[in-house]
């Protein structure tokens, strides 16, 4: 039987991981230089970051690992991204006095794989894990333990000779008509 834990959370962390990518491609360098450069860095960062999601969900879908084997990697790594943007955006707002996020794709990235980690950990059931297997119940010989009773369900007494439909200890009814 195939893992079913792997099924299609590789999908989170692999569009997180793009996301933090996409972000150093919408980085609007600044004329200053040194904040131009921080921003590069904090680009990089998060392309790093969003690199380490994309190698998790690629070893999650290929079946080396599992989600368990991965989310402390993913979890760190989407909190860090989360961490840049917001706090960035803290530095930013101190500077300028304008609240402006500049990682926008970072952040939503980070923030889709840690709650998307968080679900799928809160949703977890066996049943949503593993496929149920369905099976015929096997049909049971009901007409013959009721129909040839070997005891009597009252006071036990031996009916092997054959079939009563009272014991003859005890008076006990035994076949349901």
């Amino acid at each position: 039987m195939e893992n079913r834990e792997r099924d299609n959370i590789y999908a989170v962390p692999f569009i997180g991981g793009i996301s933090c990518i996409i972000s150093i491609f919408f980085v609007s360098i600044t004329l200053n230089l040194i904040s131009g450069m921080i921003i590069l860095i904090i680009g990089l960062l998060e392309a790093i970051c969003g690199i380490i999601m994309i190698s998790s969900a690629i070893k999650m879908r290929s079946g080396k690992t599992r989600l368990s084997e991965e989310r402390k990697k993913l979890m760190i790594s989407s909190w860090f991204a989360v961490g840049i943007s917001l706090g960035w955006a803290i530095i930013n707002m101190l500077g300028s006095g304008c609240f402006v996020i500049y990682f926008e794709f970072g952040l939503v990235g980070g923030l889709l794989t840690i709650l998307g980690i968080y679900f799928r950990d809160f949703i977890s059931d066996p049943t949503l894990i593993q496929e149920r297997i369905f099976s015929e119940p096997s049909p049971m010989k009901e007409e013959e333990f009721f129909a040839n009773p070997k005891f009597c369900t009252n006071c036990g007494f031996n009916l092997e000779e054959g079939p009563f439909k009272f014991c003859p200890n005890c008076g006990n009814q035994m076949i349901s008509e």
